[in-house]
């Protein structure tokens, strides 16, 4: 179906290098003040790779997802966020588009009170003509378009347009499959992403929908802040980043240019880890020839400002 959608709402603060201010406040003995441009880079480093990234907690950064509710339901586990979920009480979601749309197809179809009637004809061909199913539910669902899905998701839908007719919403909503569409907001913060969130579902573990969602989460990390974001991936990259102290990305380890094994804390053996974060992106519906354009442009970019060229890194920063 249509896959998962993230868009980016907000961030704060636009100044990465804010972030390297708290990082001095708090072993500088100095007051508070931001961080020149030349040294900003290296207290980043070194907060992320030594593992000192409450001051990470500063940055906050919101976004939207359009998910089904199996996905919505894994993202509110992470609890150190803030969720504001569209309301099946009070709306129909995204639900009447797909039956709008499965009207459009039945002959003499008039809106609302016609819709059961369309969607219950749209399951009984759903073996026969699943593309077409599979387009029409596809407005209100993001499910495995196979004809016995497809005719279980226009059933239900049905199901929930005929006890309208009689019930208050909130009783018709026991109804709808886990695979309703849902538009959900989400707030986390920078220390949340790069060591929970991202880790645990960019991984080729994690549910495809939520790896999806992450994913596309962090390209759009990556293009507004690459100074923190370039260290993100699944688990094993920051592992390895914290135990050879060594800034790494993504693409360093497909293209193994880590020193030392990774460890995979799912139990891959390191020469398969290239090829298993290669499918964690592809499988996801990231074409891993995008996420080394997105990394590759987030280097140079760095690699272009002074943050990246200036002298002045605090002690112990590689």
């Amino acid at each position: 179906m249509r896959g998962v959608r993230v868009r980016l709402l907000g961030f704060f603060p636009r100044d990465v290098c804010v972030l390297a201010s708290y990082a001095r406040l708090s072993v500088g003995g100095v007051a508070w003040s931001v961080v020149g441009r030349g040294a900003c880079l290296g207290w980043l480093r070194l907060v992320i790779l030594h593992g000192y990234t409450s001051v990470l907690e500063h940055a906050v950064y919101s976004f939207e997802a359009v998910c089904s509710r199996v996905c919505s339901h894994q993202l509110v586990r992470h609890r150190l966020a803030s969720y504001t979920q569209q309301s099946l009480r009070r709306t129909r979601g995204l639900l009447d588009e797909a039956a709008e749309e499965a009207c459009r197809l039945v002959e003499g179809c008039r809106g609302p009170d016609g819709y059961a009637d369309a969607l219950e004809k749209l399951a009984e061909a759903a073996h026969d003509a699943p593309e077409e199913a599979c387009r029409v539910l596809s407005r209100a669902y993001n499910a495995p378009c196979t004809p016995t899905v497809l005719e279980a998701l226009a059933h239900a839908t049905a199901a929930y347009y005929r006890c309208l007719d009689n019930n208050h919403p909130e009783e018709c909503r026991y109804i709808l499959p886990q695979a309703t569409l849902t538009r959900i907001a989400y707030t986390m913060n920078a220390r949340e992403l790069l060591e929970t969130f991202l880790p645990l579902r960019m991984c080729r573990k994690a549910h495809h929908e939520i790896r999806q969602l992450a994913w596309k989460t962090w390209l759009h990390l990556l293009h507004i802040h690459p100074e923190i974001f370039t260290h993100a991936g699944p688990r094993c990259i920051l592992q390895a980043q914290r135990t050879l102290q060594k800034p790494l990305t993504i693409i360093d380890a497909l293209e193994n240019k880590i020193p030392e094994p990774i460890h995979c804390p799912e139990g891959k053996p390191a020469n398969k880890i290239p090829d298993c974060i290669e499918k964690a992106a592809e499988e996801a519906g990231i074409p891993i020839k995008q996420v080394r354009r997105q990394l590759e442009d987030a280097l140079r970019r760095i690699a272009a400002t002074p943050v990246a060229r200036g002298a002045a890194a605090p002690r112990g920063v590689v």
